[in-house]
């Protein structure tokens, strides 16, 4: 289980599509995370995705990936 946070910036990192998928599933207290200009993921959700935009990002995760 990953530690609290409310707001995770991973902007500019080469964090991977698996890796984000256990972050959201593992953190289910985070409020926003910023995934701008990360590298290893796909175009559309390469930005900060704040409160409600989290659950829409789980679900694209979920049913693309």
């Amino acid at each position: 289980m990953f530690p609290f946070h409310s707001h995770l910036n991973l902007c500019g990192s080469a964090v991977s599509v698996e890796a984000v998928k256990e972050i959201l599933e593992n953190c289910k207290s985070l409020n926003s995370i910023n995934l701008s200009s990360c590298r290893g993921l796909p175009r559309g959700i390469k930005r900060e995705h704040v409160k409600s935009e989290l659950n829409e990002l789980r679900e694209t995760l979920r049913n693309e990936h």
